[in-house]
């Protein structure tokens, strides 16, 4: 079970200041910003983002942002010099020294288009159901029409289902092929080779039957500022509220000075817990003080 992260601030500070180099890795949604019934009203709280900008120009620390959202999306929301954003569940990534786009991914563009007109099609019967096509991946949202949860799942797997073989069900977790490999666990249930169908916060994530993930990139991202060697080298932190985040936990788990953060309630990987933004901007003070 995770213990609140504010009750063990000595400890935490003690194995970061191990390590002469610290990799922040941070959700968006539900975690620097809360969540919102739409994703266009979800923004940065007054004053993270300078906080952010801190933190990304001190010389210990590198700051990656990850999240679902799409690259574009996400550099208009966290438009802080110096900042890595990793958008699309790890698929496309920029900033200092990083330009990365999943080749694998790309080829999957035509198919994710045609199965958000199916499914604009289908769900538009069904008022608050959103459909966010983010070039790499698609989100259909259903935050603002939880009654119709069945029915959305059910479109989805149909339309996952006409764009290759197999059943298309969406899967129970949230992570992909390779973090439930390396968590132990039964592979999320896609359309054979078709698109991959991922359960988030009121949200289901059609992607690309790609071997990546959050967990991936951070394990990328790792490497390539690193090495090998990073576990030695550098303290990362991973925090994320989603599903989705879990594939961060379950890559850098028990893995030399890392700090994993599990933001609200619920079952999880992370040795640590935060309630929400606010205790997760309190955190980030810290950070900025011990470095």
């Amino acid at each position: 079970m995770a213990e609140p992260l504010l009750h063990h601030l000595p400890a935490v500070r003690a194995r970061l200041l191990a390590r002469p180099h610290w990799h922040l890795f941070l959700d968006f949604d539900g975690t620097l910003a809360s969540l919102a019934p739409r994703p266009d009203t979800a923004h940065l709280p007054d004053g993270v983002g300078a906080l952010l900008g801190c933190l990304a120009a001190h010389s210990r620390i590198t700051l990656a942002v990850v999240s679902g959202r799409s690259l574009s999306d996400l550099a208009k929301e966290v438009a802080v010099p110096g900042i890595i954003l990793v958008g699309n569940h790890g698929l496309e990534m920029t900033g200092p020294g990083v330009a990365f786009v999943h080749a694998g991914a790309e080829g999957w563009r035509a198919v994710l288009a045609t199965a958000a007109g199916l499914l604009r099609a289908e769900l538009a019967r069904f008022p608050g159901v959103l459909i966010e096509e983010k070039r790499l991946s698609l989100s259909v949202h259903y935050r603002l029409a939880p009654a119709h949860a069945e029915e959305v799942g059910a479109a989805v797997g149909r339309a996952v289902a006409s764009q290759g073989p197999g059943s298309g069900e969406p899967s129970s977790g949230g992570c992909s092929r390779v973090a439930r490999a390396q968590a132990g666990g039964p592979a999320p249930q896609a359309a054979g080779a078709g698109l991959l169908v991922r359960r988030g916060h009121m949200v289901l994530e059609l992607l690309p039957p790609v071997e990546w993930d959050k967990g991936a990139a951070v394990r990328w991202l790792l490497g390539q500022a690193h090495g090998t060697g990073w576990p030695g080298s550098c303290a990362p932190v991973c925090a994320g509220d989603d599903q989705t985040d879990e594939t961060m936990f379950a890559a850098l788990k028990g893995i030399g000075a890392v700090t994993l953060v599990k933001i609200g309630p619920g079952p999880t990987e992370a040795a640590y817990q935060l309630d929400g933004p606010e205790e997760v901007l309190v955190f980030l003070e810290h950070l900025l003080r011990w470095a």
